[in-house]
């Protein structure tokens, strides 16, 4: 039985579990500030309150946008801060150049994809062509049997 006062916390292997990371990863995290874990004992294993886990969640999600960890950390601070004035407009500005730098990655994957495609196309017909050669190699071949 748990005392109320008490927080429910998760170990950092359930964590692992739940999320995917691994223990380097968020052991990572911590040493750079993202997040805090406790421990009762050197050798015990790092927990995470409720709101660590949902902090840990936070990062997953800015991380997957793109952002390095020192951008995670400014906008964890700026989230932190609330949504008056400078840290709002801030955070805003932070967002709006991820999404102009996704745009211009998606650009540039479409340009590659196209280049792909080009290359895939010139040798189909390279193949193509070189299967036309060998049949019609072969059927002169067998032309030239069936008149001997």
């Amino acid at each position: 039985m748990t005392d109320a006062a008490s927080p429910v916390t998760t170990t950092i292997f359930k964590v692992v579990e739940a999320t995917g990371l691994t223990p380097r990863t968020l052991r990572h995290w911590e040493s750079e500030g993202l997040i805090t874990s406790s421990r009762t004992g050197r050798t015990s294993p790092r927990t995470y309150d409720a709101d660590q886990v949902a902090r840990i969640r936070r990062v997953m999600d800015v991380r997957r946008m793109g952002f390095s960890i020192r951008e995670v950390r400014d906008l964890l601070a700026l989230e932190a801060a609330g949504d008056d004035g400078a840290p709002l407009a801030t955070r805003m500005r932070m967002f709006n150049a991820r999404a102009a730098a996704i745009t211009e990655a998606q650009e540039e994957l479409r340009r590659a994809a196209c280049m792909v495609a080009e290359e895939r196309l010139t040798l189909h017909r390279r193949e193509a062509a070189g299967v036309c050669k060998v049949r019609s190699s072969l059927s002169a071949s067998l032309v030239g049997e069936a008149r001997a």
